[in-house]
């Protein structure tokens, strides 16, 4: 898998995160229970990518190399500004390019072409420049999420969507516990909307130097858990900030919001939906599509250890089970389990999972007529179901309408790709229901 394929596979848009909660506090004295903060914390995408955000995709790859993922070598090579042509990427010399470079900074040229790689895309490099000095990897990084975004019309939908629910979430942990309730956000992929900074350690420093805080309540905005993205990232960071800020102050985890029955709830009734659009007698596949993670190795991290792959067929074993239950239809109806990406021969090497194409492959030898992808491991839509999802079925890109929405045939099936913004309020009440009994641990705890 090249490199840029690896990105892909490992931006998660997969919401993770497990443990408790603490105590709530807004107005504690000394001697009194602990003054408890609560930490909104979501792994991040960015609505754009920009020259601020460069560096906030530049720390969270480098985070995959210091864990093994990627070779650290790659961080030796310096070849000078790595520059795509703004009109056609990782395309040869066109007659009058428009470079810009990782920066979004335009590039007079003239630049070296590269052809592509199994670990880059074909780019063209100038000697110099501004990134001269920066490793060749982030650059290319860089540019690669730059052209992502401009699939998705130069906006992710995901930073807006999820929002939403955060700040209703706000209004009822304040209406719960308190008005004075200490609350701050931070994303593990800082957003920098218009520059400014709302990362983790932001969030950290709100609650502890401002608020003075003596324990922080994390609360995960994410469907699942990987270790990648907690364990050894998200969590490890924020343990570290902690301790450089104030050691005293303790932490606590809630659960993702998956493990609540309204996420499910939310899933059943985006299925019902969508079979209902079926004529009756017709034979439905409904595929529950998950992020994915590769089955195996990832350099010198075993993917196929990592918890992710638990907690993904635990989800997949609810959400099905319950539409199979309760989602009526006259007529064959089936349920399968697919990943969006991390299953292809090249990272499943023993089929343990199947790709996008891999299903529609089985669907087909098995007489289906409809097929269904609810891109469900996620709550809201993100490059990794518009892009990466999409790439796995083999469509061009973009491949959706206004609804984030795809429909396409594939060897004589209708097959349909749903979004992933269905179920708002339910998907809501699953963060509140895990975050409120988080917090009603620790206060039964005091």
């Amino acid at each position: 898998m090249n490199l840029a394929h690896r990105f892909g596979a490992l931006l998660l848009a997969v919401g993770l995160l497990a443990g408790y909660v603490s105590t709530i506090g807004p107005t504690a004295q000394a001697g009194s229970r602990p003054r408890v903060g609560l930490l909104i914390v979501d792994h991040g995408e960015p609505p754009e990518y920009n020259q601020f955000t460069y560096w906030s995709f530049r720390e969270f790859f480098n985070h995959l190399i210091e864990m093994g993922l990627i070779p650290a070598w790659v961080k030796s090579i310096d070849n000078g500004t790595v520059v795509q042509d703004r009109d056609c990427y990782a395309c040869a010399t066109q007659e009058s390019p428009r470079f810009i470079d990782a920066w979004l900074q335009p590039q007079d040229g003239p630049g070296m072409y590269v052809p592509a790689s199994d670990s880059t895309p074909a780019h063209h490099v100038i000697p110099g420049g501004p990134g001269m000095g920066e490793p060749d990897i982030f650059e290319h990084v860089g540019l690669g999420a730059w052209h992502e975004w401009e699939l998705m019309g130069g906006r992710s939908p995901n930073y807006d969507q999820k929002l939403e629910k955060k700040q209703t979430l706000i209004r009822w942990a304040r209406s719960r516990y308190g008005r004075r309730l200490p609350i701050a956000i931070g994303y593990g992929i800082d957003p920098r909307i218009g520059g400014s900074h709302r990362g983790l350690r932001r969030g950290v420093l709100e609650l502890v130097n401002r608020e003075r805080v003596d324990h922080i309540v994390v609360a995960y905005h994410g469907v699942g858990f990987s270790d990648i993205m907690q364990t050894h990232m998200i969590r490890h960071e924020l343990h570290e900030i902690v301790e450089s800020v104030d050691p005293s102050v303790s932490l606590s985890f809630s659960e993702p919001i998956g493990v609540s029955d309204h996420f499910v709830d939310a899933v059943v009734a985006k299925a019902a939906r969508e079979v209902s659009r079926v004529e009756d007698g017709s034979s439905i596949a409904v595929h529950l599509s998950g992020h994915g993670l590769p089955t195996g190795a990832c350099g010198e991290y075993n993917c196929g250890a990592d918890a992710y792959h638990r907690w993904s067929k635990q989800l997949f074993e609810r959400a099905s089970k319950a539409i199979e239950r309760r989602v009526g239809y006259e007529g064959r109806l089936e349920v399968f389990h697919i990943y969006g990406d991390g299953a292809s021969e090249e990272d499943d090497a023993e089929d343990l999972m199947d790709s996008p194409i891999e299903a529609l492959e089985k669907r087909k030898e098995a007489g289906f007529q409809q097929v269904i992808d609810i891109p469900y491991e996620f709550d809201s839509d993100s490059r990794d179901t518009l892009i990466i999802l999409r790439t796995g079925y083999e469509r061009p890109i973009p491949d959706w309408n206004d609804r984030y929405e795809s429909r396409f045939r594939y060897s004589g099936m209708d097959v349909r790709i749903t979004n992933s913004s269905f179920g708002a309020r339910s998907k809501t009440e699953a963060f509140i229901d895990v975050v409120d009994a988080a917090l009603g641990r620790v206060l039964r705890r005091t």
